[in-house]
């Protein structure tokens, strides 16, 4: 029975080991192009580019470069209009550049784990998109025109970037990172930190900023300031003054 067990052991640290080994990049780059359903949420997991097209015409449309044996390794598919972007094992990866062009017909929501930058190329509109960010990765958008932005580093230090035009954008960290949204015009903005980390907006009439711990909200515009501080949080007009 001892004997079996430590064989049992032995066979489990095996095939530990042989799923943990490191895939590396073989240096032989290629494209890779097809299809999949089309899709309104994205969720990737990894350390990829990906620039995200809003297009009817080529809705589903996957464009992809790196190295061939990587590109082979990752897992691209839609399913119920949620687009997962991963690879298709837990054992460490070794390799280059490696970028996604993505096409659909709308986009809602997008969740970035992992350290990758996603990107939005162009125009893109919609009644409401939420951006979520986790790790240290970044999200950078294009011109927004949308009637509710809202986004959110939930872990880690990245850092989204958002710019357009929206009704109403709601703007949330908790614990470090930055939220660079000040070319994004609302007329109505809601921020929320909790932590050390920065945000930027632009609000035109109202702003409404929760700051728990050290944190602080820049704004552009002249808007009505609320303002709930626990620490020694700070509003302060971009250049300008501290709001008590």
């Amino acid at each position: 029975m001892k004997t079996f067990g430590i064989l049992f052991c032995s066979v489990l640290m095996f095939c530990f080991s042989v799923s943990a080994k490191e895939v590396e990049g073989d240096n032989n780059y290629v494209k890779k192009s097809f299809r999949v359903d089309d899709f309104y949420k994205v969720k990737t997991n990894g350390a990829f580019n990906i620039v995200y097209h809003q297009s009817k015409d080529s809705a589903g449309l996957i464009k992809m470069y790196g190295e061939e044996n990587i590109l082979n390794s990752m897992k691209v598919e839609s399913k119920e209009g949620v687009l997962n972007i991963k690879f298709d094992s837990p054992s460490k990866k070794d390799f280059g550049v490696v970028i996604l062009d993505i096409f659909s017909s709308a986009l809602n929501e997008v969740e970035n784990d992992g350290g990758a930058v996603f990107e939005t190329g162009g125009h893109i509109a919609g009644s409401e998109v939420y951006f979520l960010l986790m790790g240290n990765g970044q999200i950078r958008t294009g011109e927004l025109d949308y009637g509710i932005v809202r986004a959110k580093i939930l872990t880690g230090s990245g850092d989204i970037f958002l710019k357009g035009n929206c009704r109403t954008a709601e703007l949330t960290i908790t614990g470090g990172g930055e939220i660079k949204a000040h070319e994004l015009k609302a007329r109505d903005v809601k921020c929320k930190i909790t932590g050390n980390a920065t945000i930027g907006c632009f609000a035109e009439e109202n702003l409404k900023a929760l700051i728990t711990g050290s944190g602080t909200v820049y704004y552009n515009g002249n808007p009505k300031i609320k303002k709930n501080a626990i620490g020694v949080g700070k509003v302060l007009p971009l250049g300008g003054v501290k709001v008590d």
